[in-house]
């Protein structure tokens, strides 16, 4: 019986990993791609290499993805390594689905989202911002990581014994600095940072209450002392 338990606990957070590198991939690739949003991580990075030197994101993100792997499997171990393989294959390749799929302009969205409409660049910062913190909460929620720049973060974090909430803010900081350089627009930066910040919003809902649960137990029966 035990042993179904936990081949069920496995199965779920295998689930978890699995859907929530899919809509991590998913929201990066539709909703902050196609519009430069740069909000930090392995997307951010692609955004300011698509902008400076004409680079495909998806072939960035790939090659930066299975780069940060291999660093994380030499510096942090195979353990660590083993949490991050199912998102160093599924978030780019969702990534790439993403993208493909904002060039189809289903139902209008092409339009809507354009840099020239305020309204819906602020709309694909908003739902990018829910799309990949959501995806990175259930990734953590089934005892993953999402790879890249949090290998990185976790690579300094070894030799530095700095905090990692520190080191990953700075990492995100001089990535969004760096984008607000290479795009050179300055309403997209700020519209980049409400995304990020709604995206921790995201993560600390589906993450962090899953972790702190209080469990009040009422029954009729009153515990007597002997």
């Amino acid at each position: 019986m035990a042993n179904n338990q936990n081949i069920k606990r496995s199965i779920l957070r295998f689930i978890y990993v699995i859907l929530g590198s899919a809509i991590l991939g998913l929201g990066a690739g539709f909703f902050l791609g196609p519009h430069n949003i740069v909000t930090g991580g392995l997307t951010g990075i692609g955004i300011i290499c698509k902008s400076l030197f004409n680079w495909d994101l998806d072939i960035v993100v790939w090659v930066l993805q299975i780069s940060f792997f291999i660093l994380g499997w030499i510096f942090l171990g195979k353990n660590m390594a083993i949490k991050t393989i199912i998102a160093t294959i599924v978030y780019p390749s969702t990534l790439s689905l993403g993208g493909y799929l904002a060039t189809l302009n289903i139902l209008g969205f092409n339009e809507f989202f354009a840099s020239s409409n305020a309204t819906g660049l602020i709309l694909a910062a908003v739902f990018g911002g829910v799309f990949v913190g959501a995806g990175v909460g259930l990734t953590f929620l089934g005892g993953g990581s999402t790879g890249g720049v949090d290998i990185l973060v976790l690579i300094i974090q070894k030799f530095t014994k700095m905090k990692t909430s520190k080191l990953t803010f700075m990492v995100d900081g001089m990535i969004v600095l760096i984008g607000l350089v290479a795009i050179g627009d300055i309403g997209i930066t700020l519209i980049g940072i409400v995304s990020a910040f709604i995206t921790s919003i995201m993560i600390d809902k589906i993450f962090d209450n899953e972790n702190n649960v209080i469990v009040s137990i009422i029954s009729t029966k009153v515990l007597q002392k002997n």
